[in-house]
């Protein structure tokens, strides 16, 4: 049974109320995960079809939380893939961004930029895809001590619709 808590605090304690400064956002995510994986490939050809996999998270907090770095790995079809991802947050702003790098080619991407709201993270980002001005959101979302998810979607017209093309679960080991 889950525990009960008042709107203003998350399951793990965090004080979501309007009077935060946000630098404590991600301490949901310290710790070690497993995450499960549904992602569609990036092809013309099958633009429904979606691939699912296993992964691990390993998430550790620094500057007293106001920065994070999870080491991600997962095995989907045609083998493994390792990144990086580095939240840092921007206490004049408010606003953390969110860097990710795979190990394939060490480069980092651009960052997403956004902040929480009662447990829900918002992260954009204009990307250029495959020749295409593309806006990219993330998404992270607290769901409970035990549990959080991810979600990345794109959009082609600025933000009026959005393609889901990646969740991850994050069940705590």
């Amino acid at each position: 049974m889950s525990e009960l808590v008042s709107p203003a605090t998350s399951a793990s304690g965090l004080d979501h109320s309007e009077e935060r400064t946000g630098v404590r956002d991600f301490d949901f995510l310290h710790g070690r995960w497993l995450v499960h994986n549904r992602r569609r490939p990036r092809s013309a050809t099958c633009p429904t079809e979606w691939e699912e996999f296993e992964g691990r998270s390993v998430v550790r907090a620094f500057w007293d939380g106001a920065g994070n770095m999870e080491e991600w790995e997962a095995s989907p079809r045609g083998g493994i893939i390792r990144a990086i991802s580095l939240h840092l947050y921007d206490a004049g702003a408010h606003q953390w961004r969110l860097h990710w790098a795979p190990q394939r080619d060490g480069r980092v991407g651009v960052p997403t930029v956004g902040s929480f709201d009662r447990g829900r993270g918002e992260f954009f980002a204009q990307e250029d895809i495959a020749g295409r001005s593309t806006l990219l959101r993330n998404t992270w979302e607290e769901l409970s001590a035990y549990e959080c998810r991810w979600e990345q979607s794109f959009s082609h017209d600025g933000g009026r619709s959005w393609q889901l093309d990646w969740t991850m679960a994050f069940t705590r080991e």
